[in-house]
């Protein structure tokens, strides 16, 4: 349970920067360089929340097996049979 809470503060913590960043760019102007960089920046940071998201839902032990046993079936790369 406090794996769980710890991610899902850091989660918080990044979707709340990335909304400060979008909200700061959409209310002031800036140069082209300094939009630039919110711009990749928040790009970057949309990534990492993006990634993390994925690793907290989709890679468990349960749900990659599902995934595998559904889209693998007639694959032998992942056999139980193969060393």
């Amino acid at each position: 349970l406090k794996l769980y809470l710890r991610l899902f503060i850091m989660l918080f913590i990044i979707i709340a920067i990335i909304w400060i960043i979008i909200t700061v760019y959409e209310f002031w102007l800036f140069d082209d360089i300094t939009m630039l960089y919110i711009i990749r920046s928040t790009f970057v940071l949309d990534t990492i929340k993006d990634i993390v998201m994925f690793i907290i839902f989709v890679c468990k032990k349960t749900i990659m097996g599902q995934l595998l046993k559904r889209f693998c079936q007639n694959c032998k790369c992942f056999s139980k049979t193969s060393t």
